[in-house]
């Protein structure tokens, strides 16, 4: 076999072979979130500007930050948040008083009532401030669909914004928490 030869036959085997590799496909970031479920899973997992953000390493508290909580704040209020440190979401609400009240609440500029995202790598440092809060044009909402046997579940979402005005999308979210 001649040089020529060869070389056709390589580039015969080229045009047969290298179509059927394909490139390797990005996981859809909705089927990383967790299940939805009301069994005191202790998961959060939303969208931030379509990129997935989930928390399931358990529940949080001061000796152990990380993971994620649902307790009480005071005259009602209560809050959720999910920590990866250093990225970090909490959502605030209002409760009305009634801290095992199923419904959906509207998120603002309140601090009861607010939605905020932080995380200072991924090139949001570079955004300006870190922390993207919701305000008075900037909303969203959570809801809670399950409060039985300590267990809250629901979903939110919201729109939130750091100083400089830049926005941040927090979509398709979901929670699953035991109540502290």
């Amino acid at each position: 076999m001649n040089h020529k030869t060869a070389f056709v036959n390589l580039l015969m085997f080229g045009v047969l072979v290298f179509p059927s590799c394909k490139k390797a496909s990005t996981p859809d970031p909705l089927a990383q979130l967790p299940a939805a479920s009301h069994n005191g899973a202790n998961t959060l997992g939303c969208l931030v500007n379509g990129k997935a953000f989930v928390v399931n390493v358990g529940q949080a508290n001061w000796n152990h930050p990380l993971g994620v909580s649902f307790g009480a704040i005071s005259n009602g209020s209560w809050y959720i948040s999910g920590n990866l440190s250093p990225e970090y979401l909490q959502i605030s609400f209002d409760g009305n008083s009634n801290s095992k009240r199923i419904g959906t609440y509207m998120l603002g500029n309140n601090s009861a009532t607010q939605g905020s995202y932080s995380n200072p790598q991924n090139g949001m440092a570079i955004l300006g401030n870190t922390e993207f809060t919701t305000n008075s044009t900037l909303t969203g909402a959570i809801t809670i669909d399950y409060f039985e046997n300590n267990i809250a579940s629901g979903t939110f979402n919201f729109d939130a914004a750091n100083d400089s005005g830049v926005v941040v999308h927090i979509t398709n979210g979901r929670y699953d928490m035991k109540v502290l």
